[in-house]
């Protein structure tokens, strides 16, 4: 995961280029570790993350290992 600085930067970047016409949309992300004392109910996450966001795709993939 990056820096916060160079996130940041990274992502002034992207609205420089979205506002020059170079790029249409620009999807950045980070990962995030969390941990939790209790387990957490990835139903009811999912649930209450596309309430907070309707119209767009959401997606779950299992954890590995």
């Amino acid at each position: 995961m990056p820096e916060n600085d160079v996130f940041t930067a990274i992502v002034a970047q992207a609205v420089a280029s979205t506002q020059r016409g170079e790029l249409d949309k620009a999807v950045l992300s980070r990962l995030m570790d969390i941990v939790t004392e209790q387990p957490v109910d990835i139903v009811a996450l999912m649930q209450y993350i596309v309430a907070q966001n309707p119209n767009t795709y959401h997606f779950h993939l299992p954890q590995v290992g």
